[in-house]
């Protein structure tokens, strides 16, 4: 059985050459609700309309979380516990400048498709349920809107 990102932090710390750290502390317990709300299962609200148009029905987009800090604060570490505690193979833990480079790919390949970033969007959601962004920074326009299309399609 996997620990949870809180039990993983507090095995962490006991270590030697660990200490508690408030932040980091607090970042683990905002990643503890989120393992939890993925733990939850999910309601099929909409069963009769995805009869209807043959789409799978599922509940709002599970839980996120976006963390910030300077170089060295312990982002990446509590990111891959947390990505640890999160059973199952349906997760990709991806830098995002990589994600990133693999959906510009894949619009190319899609060539003239009405709607691309739903294209996308359903073939990753067909192979995860979870995606961990390390490095995540988006500082071009273009790309902005990419993502926000890509995660509003997801």
């Amino acid at each position: 059985m996997t620990l949870s990102p809180r039990d993983q932090y507090q095995q962490q710390i006991s270590q030697p050459g660990f200490a508690e750290d408030p932040a980091q502390a607090a970042v683990v317990e905002a990643l503890q609700r989120v393992f939890e709300g993925l733990q939850r299962p999910r309601k099929n609200r909409h069963r009769w309309w995805s009869r209807l148009t043959n789409r799978r029905a599922t509940d709002s987009a599970g839980p996120g979380l976006y963390i910030w800090g300077s170089v060295g604060c312990g982002k990446s570490l509590l990111m891959d516990m947390f990505y640890a505690s999160v059973p199952g193979e349906r997760k990709q833990r991806i830098h995002f400048h990589q994600f990133m480079q693999q959906t510009h790919d894949r619009l190319k390949t899609l060539g003239d498709v009405a709607d691309p970033l739903v294209v996308i969007a359903t073939e990753i959601a067909e192979r995860v349920d979870l995606i961990c962004f390390d490095e995540m920074q988006v500082h071009d326009v273009a790309d902005s809107m990419l993502l926000g299309g890509l995660l509003t399609a997801l």
